[in-house]
């Protein structure tokens, strides 16, 4: 082996042994990466500010989530962005072309909260955890799943426009989003 392959060899052994002592292991799997994200300056919210827009966003997250427990589209519009509207409205129409409805059975683990909010006070972000127990039945009320049985969570993004709050986003497990 000629000096130059050795020397060329050893500088790609010490490079491999340097990266696997600073636990680089790839951009993708790197878990010290993050994203910083500025909001415009402004003044902060105040604690009242922030208590009364607790208070819209949970009222709202809750009357539009019991909409949608119901599968009552409808009442959906009030609360729900219009993408999320003309999902549902689809969903169960597909629903019930097959004859078949979902029959939503949910227990409340953790109150509804408010887990976050821009310093804008336009957007936030509200948690709910609960036991789900649907179902599927047929036209009849006859069940054609077992009930989901376990524990789960949902994340609603909501929005405020002109003055309302509507929920623009769920953020959950497939199974129980339809």
């Amino acid at each position: 082996m000629t000096g130059w392959a050795k020397r060329s060899g050893a500088a790609a052994l010490v490079a491999v042994a340097i990266a696997a002592s600073t636990g680089l292991t790839g951009c993708a799997q790197d878990q010290r990466q993050t994203t910083i994200v500025v909001e415009p300056s402004g003044k902060a919210l105040t604690p009242l500010q922030r208590g009364e827009i607790r208070r819209d966003v949970l009222r709202t997250a809750r009357e539009g989530m019991d909409a949608w427990k119901r599968n009552d589209v409808a009442k959906m519009r009030s609360y729900f962005g219009t993408d999320l509207v003309a999902f549902y409205d689809k969903t169960y129409k597909d629903y019930a072309k097959a004859g078949k409805v979902r029959v939503r059975r949910y227990r409340d683990v953790a109150p509804l909260e408010m887990t976050d909010i821009n310093t804008a006070g336009t957007e936030a972000l509200a948690t709910w955890e609960f036991y789900d127990d649907s179902y599927f039945a047929d036209s009849s009320g006859k069940p054609l799943t077992k009930p989901t049985g376990k524990d789960t969570s949902l994340q609603l993004a909501l929005d405020k426009k002109r003055g309302k709050w509507t929920i623009v986003r769920l953020i959950g497990a497939n199974a129980v989003l339809k």
